[in-house]
């Protein structure tokens, strides 16, 4: 869909994009916290999750985080904030 280039329309694409970036930064992050903590290779075990399944479900935790680390090149929990910050401010613009 074409942006229209007026200053309301503007303002109104950006403040949802910058909640719809900060809102998927707050998942992948909240996400990644959990399934790290909870979500171990004995739960799994005792879950009766397969080997191969296992690796999968590891690599998923790890890919979560890699976004959590790209967003800077700071650890995953200070980049997380960053970008938040960031977005914090970037919304107090409009």
């Amino acid at each position: 869909m074409p942006l229209q280039m007026d200053l309301v329309s503007i303002q109104q694409f950006l403040k949802a994009d910058m909640m719809r970036l900060r809102e998927f930064l707050d998942w992948t992050n909240a996400r990644y916290q959990s399934y790290n903590q909870n979500l171990t290779t004995s739960v799994m075990n005792t879950a009766g999750i397969s080997a191969g399944d296992q690796s999968i479900i590891l690599q998923f935790i790890a890919d979560l985080n890699m976004i959590n680390q790209t967003t800077s090149n700071l650890t995953p929990s200070q980049a997380h904030s960053n970008v938040v910050f960031n977005l914090d401010n970037y919304l107090g613009l409009l």
